[in-house]
């Protein structure tokens, strides 16, 4: 199955008003198809859905 981001791959999400850039570390699939990214978060990992990230700071802000 092909995803929008890769593991390795620098995206963008917003945490309390504040933009922050994280590495895709692992990716899951469901049974339905719909990927979850594990992602750094500070000092842990945490899961994302696609719609929570961006591929830029840019595009993150666009999306506002």
């Amino acid at each position: 199955m092909t995803t929008k981001y890769n593991i390795g791959d620098k995206v963008w999400h917003r945490f309390v008003g504040n933009n922050i850039e994280t590495t895709v570390r692992k990716i899951k699939i469901d049974y339905k198809g719909i990927p979850t990214y594990y992602c750094d978060f500070f000092l842990s990992v945490v899961a994302f859905r696609e719609d929570q990230l961006f591929p830029s700071e840019a595009e993150l802000i666009k999306s506002l």
